[in-house]
């Protein structure tokens, strides 16, 4: 249902108005002054405003000058009701404050029902083209959003892929390979270091490794360790670590920090 706003500070002529425009598909809504008008416009969007130019405190040229000075309501069209249709100066102060035409008074009501018929029809093409543009906007967002979900997934899949061909190369070298968190805390190793440590996963990761370095080695091994995490440099060291079978054999730690573009360690990355 369309809505239409008829301002008159004549209650008989709102009357007369509404008797005209009589129809199932409108909407009519009365304001008596200008004031009342604005707080309709407030809480309605409206088709049309039929506007009596003579009121008393604001008139029809204030009102339609405030109606073009809102956003929400600046593009609505306005037909002044008004006796004083030939004088030049009135009509173009009427165009000037937003006036898109002029209903003669006494009105004809065939040619208010025509021109109200005229503006509502452009009104509702102008709707629908609207609720066209807003389908294709919900649909490119549509499309957006499942080409933004298609390109994470591709890119967790070659992240996956990329996880994947990384720890199929640590496990095949001879040495030990592992990552850590930036604090220190073991978070990766490869199976190089289960089949010579015979540790398990869950007791190896964070910092359940230190168990297998020689306690005689301990003290001056992780110390290193930590004061590299605290400088955030590179770190090597010798240290015997436990076998499977109870036996120590002595390696050669090699790690590096890995930076973001930022510059914030991220991981580190070592060997055994």
């Amino acid at each position: 249902m369309v809505k239409i706003l008829l301002v008159d500070d004549v209650q008989q002529n709102l009357v007369a108005l509404k008797n005209i425009l009589s129809n199932p598909e409108y909407e009519l809504i009365t304001a008596g002054s200008g004031s009342e008008a604005l707080r309709q416009l407030l809480r309605h969007d409206f088709a049309l405003i039929l506007l009596d130019v003579a009121m008393p405190v604001m008139d029809g040229f204030e009102v339609a000058l405030a109606i073009k000075q809102r956003e929400r309501s600046r593009h609505t069209p306005i037909i002044f009701l008004t006796a004083l249709k030939n004088d030049i100066a009135h009509v173009y102060r009427g165009y000037s404050a937003g006036a898109v035409d002029y209903l003669e008074k006494p009105l004809d009501p065939e040619v208010v029902r025509a021109k109200v018929a005229v503006f509502v029809d452009i009104y509702r093409k102008n709707q629908e083209l609207l609720e066209k543009n807003r389908e294709i906007e919900r649909q490119a967002a549509l499309l957006r959003e499942s080409e933004r979900r298609e390109q994470e997934y591709r890119l967790s899949e070659l992240k996956r892929a990329s996880a994947v061909r990384y720890q199929n190369l640590a496990d095949s070298i001879p040495q030990i390979v592992w990552t850590a968190l930036p604090d220190g805390a073991a978070e990766y190793f490869n199976l190089r270091w289960y089949d010579e440590t015979g540790m398990s996963a869950e007791n190896s990761h964070g910092l359940g490794w230190h168990d297998v370095v020689h306690p005689d080695d301990a003290s001056d091994f992780l110390g290193g360790w930590n004061l590299a995490l605290r400088n955030g440099t590179p770190f090597q060291h010798e240290c015997r670590l436990r076998h499977a079978d109870g036996s120590y054999a002595w390696y050669l730690s090699r790690s590096r920090p890995e930076r973001n573009e930022a510059g914030e360690i991220i991981s580190w990355l070592g060997t055994f």
